[in-house]
């Protein structure tokens, strides 16, 4: 994309991206162009885990718990979406809870507020099969929310997990 005029650069190809994740390069097989008005919006997803608590954990908070009070980090990354692009918040806890904590919204402040709400809950006791079936479920309603919200968006994850595709997170990067 120009970073002056805003309009996807022309002439790239699946060949020109490389995507990787979990250090497992992923294949590309389209890529769309087009003016920024013909350009679809995003819908950016911050899919936080709750903050854990264990026996193995000695009352030291998991999940997305080592994201506490740094949420403003994304407001650079929020402040370069397009008016167009939306951002919403959702969260999963290894319990098999799960919940839309923010709807998609224009708003550049709102998702940094959101997630440091959930950040800020008290920790779920870890679990397995539930929390596998939470993510896999908090995934499948944010997806019909923006189908809702925002049609034609494209849903974007930025989840704090290390399993999921898009734009990850862990302790020492950020996305």
């Amino acid at each position: 994309m120009d970073k002056h005029s805003g309009i996807p650069a022309p002439g790239l190809n699946p060949e020109d991206f490389e995507v990787v994740s979990d250090r497992a390069r992923l294949g590309v097989t389209s890529v769309a162009g087009g003016s920024q008005s013909e350009s679809r919006p995003l819908s950016v997803w911050f899919v936080m885990q709750c903050p854990e608590e264990g026996i193995a954990f000695s009352g030291v908070s998991y999940g997305s718990g080592f994201m506490r009070g740094k949420s403003r980090a994304f407001t650079p990354i929020l402040q370069k979406l397009t008016p167009r692009d939306t951002a919403g918040v959702a969260h999963w806890c290894d319990d098999g809870t799960l919940g839309i904590d923010l709807l998609p919204t224009t708003d550049r402040i709102a998702p940094s507020e959101s997630i440091e709400k959930v950040l800020s809950a008290p920790m779920a006791h870890v679990s397995n099969e539930p929390g596998q079936n939470g993510l896999h479920d908090v995934f499948l309603r944010a997806r019909e929310v923006t189908q809702r919200t925002s049609p034609g968006a494209l849903p974007f994850w930025c989840s704090s997990t290390e399993i999921t595709a898009g734009c990850t997170t862990n302790r020492s990067r950020s996305c």
